[in-house]
Parts: structure tokens; C-alpha cells; sequence
């Protein structure tokens, strides 16, 4: 986990590869967040397998996770 706070939109969307970029973690563990309740996602209408985060849940499980 990165130390400081991520620098992302509240609004804008990420994939889950991309959030566990931004916040220097796995992107198993974004799957086991999200899976587990811990982390909300949407899906994209035309991709069913794209996990899509926002900006906003990203800044909540940063604070969440210091």
C-alpha cells in the first residue's frame, strides 16, 4: 500500500489492474476486496468480466487501510 494519498478524481473510473496500481497492491487482492464485501465495483454493460472502481472507493480503502 502506498503511503501517500492516491491522486485519483472521486468521479473518474478504474479498472482493477489500474487501482491496484494506484494504490500499490495486488490485483488479486483488489479481486479478495472486492469479493469480500471490503471494496464496491461496478461491471461494465458490455465487458462482463471488467471490474470497474472508482476514484472516491479507492481514496475510502487508502484511508481505510492506513
Amino acid at each position: 500500500m502506498i503511503a501517500q494519498e492516491p491522486q485519483v478524481a472521486a468521479i473518474d473510473r478504474y479498472t482493477a489492474y489500474e487501482a491496484a496500481a494506484i494504490l500499490g497492491v495486488g490485483k488479486s487482492t483488489i479481486y479478495d476486496w472486492c469479493k469480500s464485501g471490503r471494496m464496491k465495483y461496478s461491471r461494465r454493460r458490455n465487458a462482463k468480466l471488467t471490474m470497474i472502481i472508482t476514484g472516491r472507493e479507492i481514496i475510502r480503502i487508502w484511508k481505510m487501510e492506513l
